[in-house]
């Protein structure tokens, strides 16, 4: 088995980012011992100011784009994440694929913004 590349991101290349407290997680039922994932990031055009799980808020003037956006763990390494959904006009569901320490502490960044 190969061990797949950590891809990091250039912080510089997003206006802005936004750290996200973990306080829910859940297996996708088919390999819980395996795989966990992160409840879908309900991200809406808003108050950028605001944070937490769920409804994350933040500007969508900068976003024409999915590639307006990149999902990172805190060391700025590149994770696995699927759009359910994605309107520039103000909204992303976002699913992220890790394995997660449900604690409340910050353990995703959100770039966004070019």
């Amino acid at each position: 088995m190969t061990r797949e590349k950590t891809v990091k991101i250039n912080p510089e290349d997003y206006r802005w980012y936004k750290m996200i407290a973990v306080t829910e997680n859940y297996t996708n039922g088919v390999f819980p011992d395996r795989v966990k994932i992160c409840p879908i990031l309900h991200v809406r055009h808003g108050d950028q100011r605001k944070s937490g799980m769920g409804k994350i808020e933040i500007d969508f003037n900068d976003i024409d784009t999915k590639q307006d956006i990149a999902i990172t763990d805190m060391n700025n390494n590149l994770l696995e994440y699927y759009f359910e959904e994605f309107n520039p006009q103000g909204k992303a569901d976002i699913s992220i694929y890790n394995t997660w320490v449900r604690d409340g502490s910050n353990q995703i960044k959100l770039f966004y913004g070019k």
